[in-house]
């Protein structure tokens, strides 16, 4: 994880392979594969997308924190998977 300064305020970003991670994990929880798999697609092309951004050198702030809102979610679905049942996990996910 770095953290992205945007006009006066830092921004966490996970990279690529950090985000992948967290789909690994994802599997323990009871959500179908077919929409993790479609999550997972679009979060790292967002993810994609916002590092060729940050490596131009305009950071976009709405967008990186939209990313790392997603992302956040998805780290509390981890830390605590007993309160997400599989089918608010699946929501969730659609939802992202």
């Amino acid at each position: 994880m770095r953290k992205i300064k945007v006009s006066e305020e830092e921004i966490e970003f996970l990279e690529e392979k950090e985000v992948i991670s967290l789909f690994d994990n994802l599997s323990q929880t009871g959500v179908s594969k077919k929409v993790v798999n479609r999550t997972k697609k679009r979060l790292l092309k967002q993810t994609a997308k916002a590092e060729k951004i940050i490596n131009k050198g305009r950071p976009d702030s709405i967008r990186l924190r939209s990313l790392r809102q997603s992302t956040k979610c998805l780290q509390d679905m981890f830390r605590d998977p007993s309160s997400y049942p599989p089918k608010v996990a699946e929501e969730m996910l659609k939802a992202l």
